[in-house]
C-alpha cells in the first residue's frame, strides 16, 4: 500500500512479490511499483506487509 506523504492519501499503487529467505532466514527482495500519472510530481511513502507461510 501507498499514500500521498503530503496528504495522507491512500493512492491504490501496490506492490506485491513472493520470496524465499536464506537458511539463515535474512534476505532482501525488489517490489516495483506501476506510478501513474495522476502521481507525477508527488512524494509517495509505500508500507509493506509481510506474511510467512509454511
Amino acid at each position: 500500500m501507498s499514500v500521498d506523504k503530503a496528504t495522507g492519501d491512500k493512492t491504490g499503487i501496490v506492490g506485491t512479490k513472493t520470496f524465499t529467505t536464506s537458511e539463515s532466514g535474512s534476505g532482501t527482495v525488489e517490489v516495483e511499483f506501476t506510478i501513474t500519472a495522476r502521481w507525477a510530481g508527488h512524494t509517495l511513502v509505500a508500507f509493506e506487509t509481510v506474511t510467512e507461510t509454511m
